[in-house]
């Protein structure tokens, strides 16, 4: 294995110990949550609109997070 893909893989295994143990900043979490649908839409885009429900809940969510993330932000 080059030194690239294992680097790669140590960040990816170290993000998912963080998500796991909550050592995320909430504006981390969101990009890593970004990352996550980016590739799961990648992978198969009909997956990503499966149901209104779902859809609903990813816009709620992300509004949700989007208003956290701005009460957060120092003025």
């Amino acid at each position: 294995m080059d030194e690239p893909t294992g680097n790669m893989i140590q960040f990816f295994r170290g993000l998912a110990d963080d998500i796991e143990n909550h050592r995320l900043a909430p504006v981390d979490l969101v990009k890593a949550g970004q990352l996550y649908v980016y590739w799961k839409w990648k992978e198969d885009p009909l997956s990503a609109s499966s149901s209104e429900e779902d859809m609903q809940k990813y816009l709620f969510t992300g509004w949700y997070i989007y208003n956290t993330l701005q009460d957060a932000e120092p003025s």
